[in-house]
């Protein structure tokens, strides 16, 4: 039953951090991430427990574990963009952000959304002018 236990850990860290219970549920999904450390929908939910906790490094650590794995993984791009975006970090939040919309153009209204909901948003109130500074964002 070994090789089953991070699928485990993995389930009942999702079912906690979905009670609210965010403490365990970050213990649970990090021993998760210990016993099988390429498996980036484990590192996607402790990132998602950590930004509930509002453990910007840990999340930003985890997201950026999960974009090591799969790099195409535009949710986790738009979720790094969001960390960044709280912890001040604007001009690398909008690559993040970037990286996402050119990805998954559908992302686009989740990106608008955040940078129009958050304290250290940019507020663009031409959408057009967004989409254009999106698909021309470079690293």
């Amino acid at each position: 039953m070994e090789p089953e236990r991070p699928g485990i850990c993995l389930t009942l860290g999702t079912l906690q951090r979905q009670y609210g219970q965010l403490q365990a549920a970050s213990q649970m999904l990090e021993q998760a991430a210990g016993l099988a450390p390429d498996h980036a929908d484990t590192w996607f939910e402790l990132a998602l427990v950590r930004q509930d906790l509002r453990d910007l490094d840990g999340a930003t650590r985890a997201l950026r574990r999960v974009l090591q794995l799969m790099p195409n993984r535009a949710d986790a791009q738009v979720n790094l963009g969001i960390v960044l975006q709280d912890s001040g970090h604007i001009d690398e939040a909008m690559r993040a952000y970037g990286r996402a919309y050119r990805l998954h153009q559908d992302n686009f209204g989740r990106i608008a959304h955040a940078l129009g909901a958050a304290s250290e948003g940019r507020i663009w109130l031409d959408l057009n002018g967004l989409r254009v500074a999106l698909q021309s964002s470079h690293d």
